[in-house]
């Protein structure tokens, strides 16, 4: 989603998002991809963890069986203006 959200920024566009990131073996994934992704795409990335464990009761899902915590997270990726 991120990907194809970038790809239509126009200058000086935003792209908000406001989701919940795995974090496993102590690393936030979800931030690293958004890294990579906006870097492809020439964007800016504020990036910030709003909650650390918000969604705690979903680790009792074996879904999430290797996952440490689930946090809040807000990302905004921003095109520079022309």
């Amino acid at each position: 989603m991120a990907r194809m959200a970038v790809a239509r920024l126009a200058p000086g566009g935003r792209f908000i998002l406001y989701t919940g990131s795995a974090f496993v073996d102590g690393e936030d994934h979800l931030a690293r991809e958004l890294q990579a992704v906006a870097a492809d795409a020439g964007c800016s990335l504020r990036y910030e963890e709003i909650d650390p464990d918000v969604f705690g009761e979903e680790l009792e899902n074996p879904a999430y069986a290797k996952v440490e915590r689930i946090a809040a997270i807000a990302a905004v990726m921003r095109r520079p203006s022309a």
